[in-house]
């Protein structure tokens, strides 16, 4: 069992493969949160997401979603993530989307191609304004099917299940030793396909997790240091908002350009990332669109 002082909370992840939930009961067994998949391959919505969100929302449990990964190039990667992104928009959800690459197919594609896969569906997300997160089994990193040192900043959720199929009831803890690893910390561990909650009929996947779940409702950070992929750099508010109103989900900033000694401007950016390589994949899909940009380095400061 999880024998050190650190705080875990205990919650589910769920599609419509679990049918009708009573959120009542789920919520009354002390469900820390909940992770529900977003949409199926044909790009739909998962059947249950619209209940399932309602559901969660109205007892208090923290959600955030899930897309099982099917593309095999940047682009269909780029689409799949735009599917989730209108979704969660439309559903006014802020949260983590975690992108799940466990499907045996995507093996195939090779490291360097299934690495640039993930990423163009990152560099879509995280231009729409909402945090990336990687879900994988531990064999996916000790078979080398993508980089994970790519995306090492990436808040990571894991599966290992080492009980095989005896059923788990929730609130029943793993062994801390038969925890995955990926060589780095794990937001979260999904222990067993075989839980039992009250509230949900059959099989549920049971996950642990060791930051505070409210999080994976936040917003990405709005100030601090981080990098712009700006379409323009303007010396007043005015100018750059004009530039950004042709631009869904084009951000204005006044910033500190730091590679450019702290000059102050206002910057109208399709992308706020962490690092130089997260700008770069975002600044390429611009250029394939036709659009020239600029990487700064930055605090914002507005």
């Amino acid at each position: 069992m999880i024998q050190n002082m650190q705080k875990v909370w205990k919650g589910i992840d769920v599609s419509d493969c679990q049918g009708k939930i009573d959120y009542a009961q789920v919520a009354a067994a002390r469900c820390g949160f909940a992770i529900l998949r977003s949409t199926r391959k044909s790009g739909k919505p998962d059947n249950f997401f619209s209940a399932n969100l309602e559901g969660f929302r109205k007892y208090g449990i923290p959600v955030s979603t899930y897309k099982y990964m099917y593309g095999k190039s940047e682009m269909e990667s780029a689409k799949e993530a735009g599917t989730v992104v209108s979704l969660v928009k439309q559903h006014g959800l802020d949260c983590i989307i975690w992108w799940d690459v466990e499907d045996p197919s995507l093996k195939a594609l090779g490291r360097d191609k299934l690495t640039a896969c993930i990423q163009a569906a990152r560099g879509v997300i995280e231009t729409a304004g909402y945090r990336f997160g990687l879900y994988s089994g531990a064999y996916v990193r000790s078979e080398g099917w993508f980089d994970f040192n790519a995306f090492i900043d990436c808040p990571m959720w894991a599966a290992r299940y080492y009980r095989g199929s005896r059923v788990i009831q929730f609130g029943e803890l793993p062994d801390e030793a038969k925890k995955p690893d990926l060589g780095r910390d794990l937001w979260g561990w999904q222990h067993t396909s075989t839980g039992r909650i009250p509230g949900v009929s059959g099989n549920v996947d049971l996950d642990i997790c060791w930051q505070d779940p409210v999080g994976i409702q936040e917003a990405p950070v709005k100030s601090g240091i981080l990098y712009t992929v700006s379409i323009a750099d303007m010396w007043t508010q005015e100018l750059a908002q004009a530039v950004a109103a042709a631009y869904p989900g084009c951000k204005v900033h006044r910033v500190s350009i730091l590679d450019a000694g702290g000059i102050e401007l206002w910057t109208a950016s399709v992308a706020d990332v962490w690092s130089r390589e997260q700008a770069e994949v975002s600044s390429q899909q611009y250029a394939a669109m036709g659009i020239s940009s600029n990487i700064h380095q930055v605090r914002i400061l507005e």
